[in-house]
């Protein structure tokens, strides 16, 4: 309640005195790549509102755990890495048609965006009940396939319409089939996008999700969820995705795309 009572007294303030948040910025940038909430009590905790509230160059940045930190902004030039992405993707009957089919059209542009023309590799992984890997790009190198071959890959994945979602199944076999050989063999992103409705209707329920999604926090490896289908759990996601910041709706692909490219810069 006092950092709530903190931030809505910060804000009343600025809107008072009509103080522009142009000025209140400082030169420098916060880091891009946000901490795991895993581990949190998810409480909101705020030292500063704006980069006005710090000494002298330091900025208002969001740290793990929803917290606003001042901390000394980061040198301006970045550099990029190579990923992995592997994309996890939910055919069962909750998801519903049209929502499979406009998955597909997100994995397919995120192929586009992240090509593997330019070095980026990727796997699709397929579940219901029983996972299956799609295609595995990450494992087993193949440097003559194309964006547009793995693009018609994933216009050929049915919908299963499955009864069953396991979506702790699924993320088991990219943590053990995908990334196994990976993990600690070079310095490339590991991420995950899962498209899911979170609901787990086979045991172990949220359980489950939790001790997965622990195991690929551990790991660094890096969940985006995209909740879609009718029915929507969010509670799912929250236990699986790297933190609250990671989870998005199909319309907001752009949104993700910035997030990933973050993921993948560092400062040089």
């Amino acid at each position: 309640m006092k950092s709530l009572f903190l931030v809505i007294s910060l804000a009343a303030f600025y809107v008072a005195y009509g103080v522009s948040s142009s000025v209140l910025s400082k030169k420098g940038n916060c880091p891009f790549v946000y901490e795991s909430d895993h581990n949190c009590k998810r409480k909101f905790d705020f030292e500063c509102l704006l980069d006005f509230d710090c000494n002298n160059t330091m900025k208002c940045c969001r740290t793990a755990c929803r917290q606003y930190k001042c901390i000394q902004p980061l040198r301006n030039r970045v550099c990029n890495r190579y990923s992995d992405i592997a994309f996890v993707l939910d055919a069962s009957g909750s998801i519903g048609e049209e929502s499979f089919k406009n998955m597909k059209n997100v994995i397919k542009k995120l192929l586009e965006k992240f090509s593997h023309e330019i070095g980026y590799r990727h796997a699709t992984v397929v579940y219901g009940g029983k996972p299956s890997i799609v295609f595995n790009n990450i494992g087993t190198w193949r440097g003559n396939l194309t964006t547009g071959d793995l693009v018609k890959m994933v216009d050929k994945i049915p919908y299963y319409k499955s009864s069953m979602t396991r979506i702790n199944a699924a993320l088991r076999l990219v943590h053990q089939d995908v990334f196994r050989w990976f993990q600690n063999q070079d310095h490339r992103t590991k991420m995950i996008v899962l498209f899911t409705d979170g609901i787990q209707n086979t045991p172990p329920y949220q359980e489950g999700l939790v001790e997965i999604g622990k195991l690929l926090d551990n790991e660094n490896i890096k969940v985006f969820g995209i909740l879609t289908g009718e029915q929507r759990n969010m509670n799912a996601l929250l236990n699986l995705c790297t933190n609250d910041q990671f989870i998005f709706e199909p319309e907001f692909l752009p949104e993700l795309i910035e997030v990933m490219y973050h993921e993948t810069e560092y400062y040089c």
